[in-house]
């Protein structure tokens, strides 16, 4: 059953590696959410106002909470779900189940920045040409500093089982396309606000694809999904997904479909919100791995 909660400024609402099955609104005032609270090296992730939701990932799955969540203004008032009650706001809000994943889009986009800056500085640490690199001194202080301020967190989520995502339940609405091998499905560049799941054959994801930079970048095998950040953000395609196998089987799965389809079958709502949830929860972790093998180079140079 929602309740309503309220907090003083800089109390916390709760820590980092807590273990809670809740979700919360913003009613009035603002959040903050921090990495590392507490220590020199806390990193402020972003600050959240009336409307917006946080702790989403303790109701989608049973993990320690990745941040510590306080209190900005004088008087914040919450609204507390457990994860009883998530299929019933659904039903009463399903505007919010939009809401919700732009929300995990945005941090999405927010870490896979962060990601790569800590993977510049693992390359240029490797070359030994970290003074030709331009602002490549900033990452490396940047993800020394989160590494050094979550030692605790990046062993929690080095002995944390992965979970995989679901695969999407049958659903004879879907969208489905078939395509012969070596036909693009989505290209780099293009804009379309939808995301992919592959139901058989094989893809590639390619940057530079078509030009003599062009390089295979990832596999996408059957029962993943790919090009979330497009449904997410409707940001232009990072990459161009091309059929590898004849008669490879995708399912489109359009932004407008989605309030619609909560109602006609919220199971597979529900497998997309864990899938993403899943996609953040795996960058988060391969983020930890790179600010700490930047940790480990950069001492390694001093020894």
């Amino acid at each position: 059953m929602m309740v309503n909660k309220c907090f003083k400024k800089g109390e916390v609402i709760f820590r980092e590696g807590d273990f809670q099955d809740t979700f919360y609104k913003v009613i009035s005032g603002t959040v903050q959410i921090y990495l590392g609270y507490g220590s020199p090296e806390a990193k402020l992730i972003t600050t959240l106002s009336a409307g917006e939701f946080f702790g989403e990932m303790g109701v989608i799955e049973t993990k320690s909470r990745s941040a510590t969540v306080v209190a900005g203004d004088e008087e914040v008032v919450t609204e507390e779900y457990t994860s009883d009650d998530l299929n019933s706001f659904f039903q009463e809000n399903p505007d919010q189940i939009m809401t919700i994943m732009e929300q995990i889009g945005a941090r999405i986009g927010s870490l896979t920045k962060d990601y790569q800056d800590a993977m510049d500085a693992v390359q240029a640490l490797e070359a030994g040409n970290v003074k030709q690199s331009g602002g490549i001194l900033d990452k490396i202080m940047k993800a020394v500093g989160f590494y050094k301020s979550n030692r605790k967190l990046a062993e929690k989520m080095s002995a944390e089982e992965v979970i995989q995502p679901q695969r999407l339940p049958n659903d004879p609405s879907a969208r489905l396309e078939t395509f012969s091998k070596g036909t693009v499905i989505c290209k780099e560049g293009s804009v379309m606000r939808c995301m992919y799941y592959l139901h058989a054959g094989e893809a590639g994801v390619y940057h530079g694809f078509g030009t003599p930079a062009e390089v295979r970048i990832a596999t996408v095998y059957v029962d993943q999904m790919f090009g979330e950040m497009g449904l997410l953000s409707g940001a232009p395609r990072s990459a161009t997904v091309r059929a590898e196998k004849d008669n490879t089987l995708v399912e489109i799965i359009l932004w407008d479909d989605l309030t619609n389809l909560f109602r006609t079958n919220p199971a597979k709502i529900d497998s997309i919100i864990r899938y993403l949830s899943y996609r953040l929860r795996n960058l988060d972790r391969n983020y930890m791995k790179a600010c700490q093998k930047v940790y480990e180079l950069t001492e390694a140079k001093k020894a």
